[in-house]
Formats: C-alpha cells, structure tokens, sequence
C-alpha cells in the first residue's frame, strides 16, 4: 500500500480493540457488582415487598363490578344480534316441531306397549347372552397365545 492511501481496516481494527481494551473492565466491574452476595440479598429482599405490593394490586380490583359492566354492556349487544336469528329460526322449530308431532302422537303408545315386552325379553334374555359371553372369551382366550 502506498503512504498517502488510508487504511480503514486497520483504523477500525485499533478502534474496536481500544473499545474493548476500556470497557472490558467496566463490564467486569459492573458484572461483579451484580453478582456479588450484597447485591443479591438485597434482591432477594425486595421479592416480598413486591408480592406484598402485587397481592394488594390484585385485591384493590373490584370484580363484580368489572363483571356486572362487561354483563351490562354485552347482553344487549347479544340481544340485538340474537332477535333476528330467533326471528328466523323461530318458525322454522315451529313448523318442524307441527310436522313432527302426529308422528310422536302414533309412535308413543307402541313405545308404551313395546316398554314391557322389552322388559321381559331383557330378564330372559339377558343371563343367555351372558352365558355366550362368557363361552366367547374362553375361547378367544384358548386361542390367544398363553403368557407365562
């Protein structure tokens, strides 16, 4: 390199490492300080002080009234949106609910009279099918592979 061009690298260079060269010991000393015994029992001393002072933030808030105004604002606004949806919906349950009532009406009494009979079946049937039951697991349990 001739004498009259610059060298910006190398300007940079003793820059960064004069840099370095001066705060490395502000860093430690600082970084000490943190780390030293006196410093963090004085932390460790101001954790209840800041609980203590979180807890009666927390206590101060008074939620049933933030509730009751959050209810108070939003079930009108729910209202307004649900009328015309029930609006809507209404006639349509009302008109199923008409179709679906003379079908409830001729089905009712078979359930009633079907109410007994399946009440008897289940009594006589009931020990036979747990009587297959119990022959079906103890033949998947012959064909199961035996564990010693």
């Amino acid at each position: 390199m001739s004498d009259d061009q610059i060298n910006v690298g190398e300007i940079l260079g003793n820059l960064m490492g004069n840099l370095a060269n001066t705060a490395a010991p502000i860093v430690l000393g600082i970084a000490k300080s943190i780390l030293s015994p006196e410093f963090i029992k004085s932390i460790v001393k101001m954790i209840p002080e800041i609980l203590n002072t979180a807890v009666d933030a927390i206590s101060s808030i008074n939620f049933k009234e933030i509730i009751s105004s959050l209810a108070g604002a939003v079930i009108p606004l729910l209202m307004k949106l649900l009328d015309p949806l029930l609006n809507f919906i209404g006639p349509i349950i009302e008109t199923l609910l008409d179709k679906i009532s003379p079908i409830l009406n001729f089905i009712s009494p078979l359930i009633e009279m079907a109410g007994p009979i399946v009440e008897s079946l289940s009594k006589v049937l009931g020990p036979i099918i747990d009587a297959l039951m119990n022959v079906l697991n103890s033949v998947l349990g012959m064909l199961s592979p035996s564990r010693s």
